[in-house]
């Protein structure tokens, strides 16, 4: 999946237009990630989504099964309550690349001073 989303950003980093009152870059790579991960989940066996998200799964399969397959199935209509969460652990985790990447240069620019 880690190299699927980078492809997309490749692929779309030229249509990326950087205005701060819109979305900055990070926003719109968690978007590119967030489709990634939802993609990556629908393509998956309704058997699989069973064992991930319990009977209530099983029972949605069930009935997308009798119905002619326009209708939203309902796992897909209940909200993630844990949705925002992935915005506190983007946030976490960029600010530790960040960190970690700046500590990088800092090392470079100590070293070559040695």
């Amino acid at each position: 999946m880690l190299q699927e989303t980078a492809l997309a950003v490749v692929k779309h980093i030229k249509a990326f237009k950087y205005d701060p009152k819109a979305c900055s870059f990070k926003s719109w790579l968690l978007l590119i990630t967030r489709q990634r991960i939802i993609w990556q989940l629908r393509k998956r066996p309704s058997e699989r989504l069973g064992q991930i998200f319990g009977a209530q799964a099983r029972e949605t399969s069930a009935s997308q099964a009798a119905n002619d397959g326009t209708r939203t199935a309902t796992i897909e209509r209940v909200p993630d309550p844990g949705g925002s969460d992935l915005d506190v652990l983007w946030e976490v985790e960029w600010q530790k690349n960040l960190m970690a990447t700046a500590l990088e240069a800092v090392k470079q620019e100590v070293s070559l001073l040695q």
